[in-house]
Parts: C-alpha cells; structure tokens; sequence
C-alpha cells in the first residue's frame, strides 16, 4: 500500500543496480510469475515498491518485480577499492621496426 503524501510533500526517488549478469523481471512479486523482461548487469532502475523479498521497479514506462537480492544500490561495475589503478611503465629501450624503403 502507498503512504498517503501530505500536499506539496516531495519524495525522492529510489534507484538501484541489476547485479546478477542476467535476472528475469515478472508480472508479479514471485517466481513462478509471468516473465516480462530480461535485465542486464549494471542496469539502473526505479524502485517503487518492496514487498518481502521482492521488488516492483520501474524501467521506461513499464513496471515489472524482481528479486530484492538481485538489486544492489552500489553499481556492480564499480571497483571495490576507491583508490586508481597504477599506470604501467612503458619500455622506451625497445628498438623500432625497421622501415621499408621503396624504390
């Protein structure tokens, strides 16, 4: 059920991740519901609604319930690791290719 919002009361939106590399999204919160849509990993959606483990999101115009354990609200191909990944070392020593001439 919605909660009732008083006039002019603002909410913010709710958006999560798809992290399994593929996860069916149904007609209705449970598994053996009507498929609607496959969703990818990384996919950011809309969420609308949670009821026990599941979730009714929004992709587009369109409304469908996944798993809640199939949601994160970290981006799955973030890195763990907040800090940069190193530069590696170029070899300026290796010698060109040789160059053809033409005659």
């Amino acid at each position: 059920l919605a909660a009732a919002l008083a006039p002019g009361a603002a909410t913010a939106a709710e958006y999560a991740y798809v992290t399994p590399s593929s996860v069916t999204c149904r007609e209705e919160g449970y598994p053996s519901s009507a498929a609607v849509e496959k969703l990818e990993r990384g996919m950011l959606v809309t969420v609308i609604d949670k009821v026990d483990q599941w979730v009714n999101i929004e992709r587009g115009d369109q409304t469908c319930w996944i798993a809640r354990r199939d949601l994160s609200p970290k981006c799955p191909f973030a890195s763990p690791s907040a800090a940069p990944a190193k530069a590696g070392r170029t070899n300026w020593t290796a010698k060109p290719a040789p160059v053809e001439t033409l005659r």
